[in-house]
Order: structure tokens, then sequence, then C-alpha cells
């Protein structure tokens, strides 16, 4: 495949934009990684959303933010979205057990550029129904958070093999209102045998954040790998043929 011909990527400070040489898109699609993921993702994407174009006529722009460096008491440094504090102030990068009592700590910074960033594509492409979130791991829930303060009506987020935030604790601490939890469709791709997102807490977390309103759909495979692999992309494609390429009001 000789993508290279039609697309281009463009790699800037804080993020990397994949798209068509002419610059005409669409869809926008955000796509947010793992904690110290370093896989190939441009590439991934290049392949993606060219196959996507040959078969479908369909135009995708992608950015992949990248992850900022946190900096831990023992001068460990990690690239990862956010980190988390225990009862007694310590850091920890995630959590030993989710039962444990912990505090999310985001970069509030990071957080408003990377808003910016998608309330710009919105004024470019001309509407938030044009904009696609996609998360893996870590970047799933990092990217539950973003949605919860842009507060507004995108085509669809999808989790792949990530779990769902603790919603369980209830929407006060996310400041959402039942209609903000309904604006939106989420949906959640697992693999039964993943050995970092055990399919047992994917589901009693999905469960609680059904029972508050949260319209989410999840889809299970049969893999035991944790990483974004031909299944979480072919789940992507029949939701995106489903929201605009099946879609007469497209």
């Amino acid at each position: 495949m000789n993508n290279e011909e039609n697309f281009i990527s463009i790699i800037y400070s804080n993020y990397t934009i994949i798209s068509h040489k002419d610059n005409k898109h669409d869809l926008t699609l955000f796509f947010f990684m793992g904690i110290e993921d370093k896989r190939d993702y441009v590439t991934l994407f290049k392949n993606f959303v060219e196959i996507l174009n040959i078969t479908s006529k369909i135009k995708i722009k992608v950015i992949i933010p990248h992850l900022p460096e946190i900096l831990f008491p023992n001068d460990e440094i990690m690239r990862a979205w956010y980190y988390y504090k225990d009862g007694e102030g310590n850091s920890i990068p995630i959590i030993p057990n989710l039962d444990q009592k912990v505090f999310r700590v985001l970069n509030k910074e990071n957080d408003e550029r990377i808003l910016n960033l998608i309330k710009n594509e919105i004024s470019l492409i001309g509407t938030s129904e044009k904009i696609i979130i996609v998360g893996f791991s870590m970047g799933g829930r990092y990217s539950q958070l973003l949605l919860n303060k842009l507060n507004a009506k995108i085509g669809f987020i999808l989790l792949l093999k990530a779990l769902p935030l603790e919603y369980s604790n209830g929407l006060a601490e996310y400041n959402m209102t039942q209609e903000e939890v309904k604006l939106n469709k989420y949906y959640l791709h697992v693999s039964r045998e993943d050995f970092m997102v055990h399919i047992d807490k994917s589901l009693y977390f999905s469960e609680k954040t059904q029972q508050l309103g949260f319209d989410l759909t999840i889809d299970i495979d049969d893999e035991n790998k944790h990483k974004v692999d031909a299944n979480c992309l072919n789940y992507l494609q029949s939701l995106i043929n489903k929201y605009y390429i099946a879609n007469p009001k497209f």
C-alpha cells in the first residue's frame, strides 16, 4: 500500500496529524494512546484511513496527541495522561488495586491544550458531530474525562481495551448533569483474555456506568493481547460505517 503518495503526517511538539495531501476531510478522529505507549500509530492509522477512503471515498483526518511526561517523587519519568495519589499523598502511576482509595491528578495545562485542539477542529469541520474520539487503555479513560469537559455532542466515543471511569462514585465529581450524560454514545471494545484489562472489571464498571444513564454498548472478542489490533480497527470501521457511510443524513 503506497499511502506515502496520498497522505502526509506532520509532527508538532504536542501532537501529530495524519491527513490527505489535499488537506480535505469529512471527519476528524482523535486517538489517545495508552501509558508509555511506543507503538507506531502513524503507520497504523495511515493504512486504516487509506483503506477506508478506497472502500468508501470518505476522508478522515487523524490527530494523535502526544503523551506528556510526568515526574514522580523517585525521579522516575513516565509518559501518561494522568497519575494517582493515594490516601497518604504518595504519587503512583497506576492503581495496583481497583478497590484502593486514590485521587486522580490531571495535567490541567495539557488538558486545556487538547480541548482547544478539539474545539478548533470543530470550528474547521463545521460541526462537533463529525468528531470521533478513540482511546486505548489509559487513553480510553482519559478521553472520557475530556469528553466530560467538552460538553458537546460528537459522532461517538470508542474505548479500546479500557476500563470505564469509576462512575460508581456518582456524577458529582465529574460535574455532569443527566442531560450531559445522555448527550453522547459510548462504545467499549474489550478482549476476553486481555492480561491487562480483565473482562470482569470491564463488565463491572460498564454496568455501573450504564446504571447512571450512559448509553454504552460493549463489544467483546476472544483475543488475549493488550494492543490495538485488527479486531479493534474492524470495530471502529463498523461504527464509522454505521454513523456516516450508511447514514443518508451524512
